[in-house]
């Protein structure tokens, strides 16, 4: 029976080295997994017989966690559980509806060897089994520690030099840059002052002085808006505000396995999340200058707001680390209605208004709401929407019903607002915070736009809404210009009057309406004329306007750019960077001669920056 269940773990293990490599560098990590497990089951042989049943049946269990626990992660984000987000894991105690939604009955499958496993150990007393003589058990002791030496053994050089598994396996451990030295830092010096110069906006400075209120909504994907179901729209208050706002429709979600903090550190930073852990609670001890910061500076009040705990996404440190002066979370509420298991968004706007009303100005107020958030199993009497047989009791029909729930709450926000007089006073942005993470978005969005390509189902599965309003909703339009979250705070501060041209912000003014390109942090791309469409190790590229296949060749020098871009963000966030780059990319000879690494003992003790 114990070797049954180790056989079990092989196979298992298995499933997780193929999600780090494939073709002989995965039959490399199933050999080397084959030999760790002769080693593990040679002690294993010489205890008791249900002792050995017992260790292995527990074996079993572990390595079956971990699988189901890596299938949900690539679920939700395309990718693989790195050891780094073991830090953030007590966060499933306030999405445990979320986990159970994400689980398949096909799912149990993985236990199925270990519940059999584990009634063989509770009943083995009464189960007939062969005696075996302690010399056997040596024999095949010694032969099983023999047979994993030699494997491991013979293949240990090919393993260690084979580039697959090193980024595989190195990603999962440490997805981040071993070191941040001068090479690096002259990378990341000469990467910015490389960066085109687009000329001023046209809208530069329109709203100099003004308020700024940023809304981050909360799983709010794109194709909802002015979506017609029954008859009605979906969303009337987003859109009836669309119409009198710069609507930016061709913009995208730039974060990655940190969700809502990884939405608040690309807008309000401008700089992509890390792979494998959330900037939030691995950088939280970093110097930024994020739209806040830049704001105080300015003589802005500068404060946030979220119906959620400050614990959740470390959101009370880190905001504080980006620049708000002020910040408001679930402890400063009266939560009398929770919705999807957060507090109701239209509580949370009616409580947050009065104190944005009596900030001093200029102010700028961060609102971030909670309530459409998966399972989307909004209460009934906030189920507004008449759905089609077809969508009820269906995933994207409970998110449907959730993002219209979500739509009557901002347009209460609005006409607070308005009655306040603060919307004609403010530049009012809505943005998404992450796609909407139903089951299966391919299959959702293709029912809701059964004309799309597949790389336009692509595209619109990362398509969220930015929408600007500016007072007295002065140049509303639909605007095209290809963006994504690391182009909101460059957008509104540009806007503001405020250059930030020559800044450690990645992004650019969307509202200048220069061709720009949207990295993903898997290295994908899309610009306004093509799409590079990475799948692990390979990639697809597509022109858009056609939809026809292109020779990825044709567009290695924007691929190159793309991935300079994301090692430039590690780059600056690991190695702590914005304090010394601050000065140096505002100086009027930036890019002309060489750069000294700085010397800041602090600093670098604190990122593990080491010089080579």
């Amino acid at each position: 029976m114990s070797a049954a269940a180790l056989v079990f773990v092989l196979a298992k293990l298995s499933l997780l080295a193929a999600s780090i490599a494939d073709g002989s560098s995965f039959a490399l990590l199933v050999l080397m997994c084959a030999g760790v497990l002769a080693l593990v089951a040679s002690p294993l042989v010489l205890l008791p017989a249900r002792g050995r049943v017992a260790i292995a049946v527990v074996l079993d269990f572990g390595v079956s966690a971990v699988v189901v626990a890596d299938v949900l992660h690539q679920r939700v984000f395309g990718d693989s559980i790195a050891l780094a987000e073991v830090a953030y894991a007590h966060q499933l105690l306030d999405v445990l509806p979320s986990v159970a939604r994400l689980l398949r009955l096909s799912d149990g499958l993985y236990f199925a060897d270990v519940i059999a496993g584990a009634i063989v150990v509770a009943f083995y007393g009464r189960l007939p089994h062969p005696a075996t003589h302690l010399s056997g058990r040596l024999v095949v002791a010694a032969g099983l520690l023999t047979i994993g030496f030699a494997i491991i053994l013979s293949i240990r050089a090919a393993v260690a030099t084979d580039p697959r598994i090193y980024a595989g396996v190195r990603y999962r451990l440490s997805p981040d840059p071993a070191a941040v030295g001068a090479p690096q830092y002259q990378r990341v010096v000469q990467f910015l002052a490389s960066r085109e110069m687009a000329p001023k906006s046209e809208l530069f400075g329109v709203a100099a002085g003004r308020n700024v209120i940023l809304i981050q909504a909360e799983s709010l994907s794109s194709y909802p808006l002015d979506l017609v179901i029954g008859g009605a729209l979906v969303t009337p208050s987003l859109s009836a505000f669309a119409r009198e706002s710069l609507h930016f429709v061709d913009f995208y979600d730039q974060t990655w396995s940190g969700g809502t903090s990884d939405g608040e550190f690309t807008a309000l930073q401008s700089l992509h999340p890390v792979r494998g852990a959330a900037v939030s609670y691995r950088y939280a001890d970093r110097q930024y200058r994020a739209l806040p910061a830049v704001l105080t500076e300015r003589g802005y009040f500068t404060a946030s707001a979220c119906g959620a705990a400050g614990g959740f996404w470390n959101m009370k440190t880190i905001h504080a680390r980006l620049g708000f002066q002020r910040s408001y979370f679930e402890d400063s509420y009266a939560v009398e209605e929770r919705v999807n298991g957060w507090m109701a968004d239209h509580l949370f706007f009616e409580q947050t208004v009065p104190r944005v009303v009596a900030q001093k100005r200029p102010f700028m107020a961060f609102l971030v709401s909670s309530s459409n958030h998966h399972p989307f199993d909004t209460p009934p009497q906030h189920r507004h929407l008449r759905l089609p047989r077809t969508l009820q009791r269906s995933e994207l029909g409970d998110y449907l019903q959730s993002v219209r729930y979500f739509d009557e709450a901002f347009g209460q926000l609005v006409r607070l607002l308005r009655s306040s007089g603060l919307l004609d006073e403010s530049i009012v942005v809505l943005y998404g915070d992450h796609k909407g993470y139903v089951g299966d978005i391919d299959a959702a969005t293709a029912r809701v736009n059964a004309k799309q390509r597949s790389h336009e189902i692509w595209l619109l599965r990362r398509r969220v809404p930015l929408i600007v309003r500016l007072p007295h909703g002065s140049h509303a339009g639909v605007r095209h210009e290809t963006g994504g979250h690391l182009d909101i705070a460059p957008t509104i501060l540009a806007l503001l009057g405020i250059d930030v041209r020559r800044s450690v912000m990645l992004g650019r003014d969307l509202s200048s309406g220069q061709p720009g390109l949207v990295v993903f942090r898997d290295g994908s791309f899309v610009t306004r004329s093509e799409v590079l469409i990475r799948d692990n190790a390979t990639a697809v590229c597509f022109e858009r306007p056609t939809g026809q296949r292109l020779s990825c060749a044709s567009l290695e020098q924007a691929r190159r750019r793309a991935l300079d871009q994301l090692q430039t963000s590690d780059f600056i966030i690991q190695g702590d960077l914005i304090p010394s780059l601050r000065d140096i990319v505002s100086h009027s000879s930036f890019g002309g001669v060489p750069l000294k690494f700085p010397a800041r003992p602090e600093s670098r003790k604190r990122a593990r920056i080491f010089e080579k």
